[in-house]
Protein backbone atom coordinates (compact mmCIF):
# COMPACT_ATOMS: atom_id res chain seq x y z
CA UNK A 1 0.00 0.00 0.00
CA UNK A 2 2.38 2.67 1.10
CA UNK A 3 4.53 1.84 -2.20
CA UNK A 4 1.53 2.46 -4.36
CA UNK A 5 0.90 5.56 -2.30
CA UNK A 6 4.89 6.85 -3.18
CA UNK A 7 4.10 6.05 -7.05
CA UNK A 8 0.94 7.26 -7.15
CA UNK A 9 2.76 10.77 -5.67
CA UNK A 10 5.63 10.47 -7.76
CA UNK A 11 3.65 10.03 -11.25
CA UNK A 12 1.11 13.37 -9.81
CA UNK A 13 4.45 15.42 -9.10
CA UNK A 14 6.30 14.62 -12.90
CA UNK A 15 2.56 14.83 -14.60
CA UNK A 16 2.52 18.33 -12.83
CA UNK A 17 5.98 19.34 -13.68
CA UNK A 18 5.22 19.49 -17.72
CA UNK A 19 2.71 21.93 -16.94
CA UNK A 20 4.71 24.21 -14.52
CA UNK A 21 7.57 24.32 -17.05
CA UNK A 22 5.33 26.14 -19.69
CA UNK A 23 5.00 30.02 -19.68
CA UNK A 24 1.95 31.95 -19.92
CA UNK A 25 2.41 32.27 -23.56
CA UNK A 26 3.43 28.72 -24.46
CA UNK A 27 0.34 27.69 -22.27
CA UNK A 28 -1.98 30.33 -24.37
CA UNK A 29 0.04 29.70 -27.73
CA UNK A 30 0.41 33.32 -27.68
CA UNK A 31 4.08 32.75 -28.34
CA UNK A 32 3.14 30.76 -31.63
CA UNK A 33 0.95 33.39 -33.09
CA UNK A 34 2.55 36.35 -32.57
CA UNK A 35 6.18 34.38 -33.72
CA UNK A 36 7.59 35.37 -30.36
CA UNK A 37 10.81 33.44 -29.53
CA UNK A 38 10.44 32.51 -25.44
CA UNK A 39 12.75 35.03 -23.62
CA UNK A 40 15.98 33.39 -22.12
CA UNK A 41 15.48 34.19 -19.11
CA UNK A 42 12.21 32.51 -18.35
CA UNK A 43 13.22 29.61 -19.74
CA UNK A 44 15.84 29.27 -17.26
CA UNK A 45 13.52 30.60 -14.61
CA UNK A 46 10.87 27.81 -15.44
CA UNK A 47 13.57 25.16 -15.72
CA UNK A 48 14.63 25.33 -12.32
CA UNK A 49 11.72 25.35 -10.68
CA UNK A 50 10.13 22.41 -12.53
CA UNK A 51 13.53 21.01 -11.44
CA UNK A 52 13.11 21.82 -7.77
CA UNK A 53 9.76 20.31 -7.76
CA UNK A 54 11.37 17.26 -9.56
CA UNK A 55 13.89 17.32 -5.97
CA UNK A 56 11.17 17.36 -3.48
CA UNK A 57 9.55 14.61 -5.05
CA UNK A 58 12.50 12.25 -5.40
CA UNK A 59 12.87 13.50 -1.88
CA UNK A 60 9.55 11.93 -0.93
CA UNK A 61 10.91 8.54 -2.68
CA UNK A 62 14.09 8.89 -1.07
CA UNK A 63 12.17 8.15 2.20
CA UNK A 64 9.27 6.18 1.57
CA UNK A 65 10.70 3.83 -1.38
CA UNK A 66 11.95 0.65 -1.41
CA UNK A 67 15.99 0.44 -1.92
CA UNK A 68 15.64 0.32 -5.71
CA UNK A 69 13.09 3.66 -5.59
CA UNK A 70 15.54 5.04 -2.75
CA UNK A 71 18.82 4.75 -5.22
CA UNK A 72 16.73 6.04 -8.26
CA UNK A 73 15.37 9.44 -6.15
CA UNK A 74 19.22 9.91 -4.80
CA UNK A 75 20.16 9.71 -8.15
CA UNK A 76 17.47 12.06 -9.29
CA UNK A 77 18.06 14.36 -6.76
CA UNK A 78 21.95 14.74 -7.59
CA UNK A 79 21.48 14.81 -11.17
CA UNK A 80 18.82 18.16 -10.96
CA UNK A 81 21.08 19.40 -8.62
CA UNK A 82 23.24 19.38 -11.26
CA UNK A 83 21.81 20.70 -13.89
CA UNK A 84 19.97 23.77 -11.60
CA UNK A 85 23.84 24.70 -10.90
CA UNK A 86 24.47 24.38 -14.72
CA UNK A 87 20.88 27.21 -15.03
CA UNK A 88 22.81 29.36 -12.59
CA UNK A 89 25.97 29.36 -14.59
CA UNK A 90 23.91 30.17 -17.59
CA UNK A 91 21.81 32.52 -16.39
CA UNK A 92 25.27 34.71 -14.93
CA UNK A 93 26.68 34.13 -18.79
CA UNK A 94 23.67 35.33 -20.37
CA UNK A 95 23.22 38.22 -17.54
CA UNK A 96 26.68 39.67 -18.60
CA UNK A 97 26.52 38.85 -22.34
CA UNK A 98 23.79 41.44 -21.72
CA UNK A 99 25.08 43.65 -19.61
CA UNK A 100 27.97 44.24 -21.53
CA UNK A 101 25.33 44.77 -25.31
CA UNK A 102 23.51 47.36 -23.20
CA UNK A 103 27.06 48.90 -22.57
CA UNK A 104 28.11 49.02 -26.30
CA UNK A 105 24.94 50.60 -27.00
CA UNK A 106 24.91 52.99 -24.88
CA UNK A 107 28.54 53.89 -25.92
CA UNK A 108 27.62 53.66 -29.16
CA UNK A 109 24.47 56.55 -28.85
Amino acid sequence: MERALVLSTLSVVFLAAGAVAQSVGEKTGVNSMLGIAPKTADFITEAALSDMLEIEGAKIAEQKGNAQEKSFAAQMITDYRKRNTEYRVDAGLFAGRLRRGRRRQKNDT
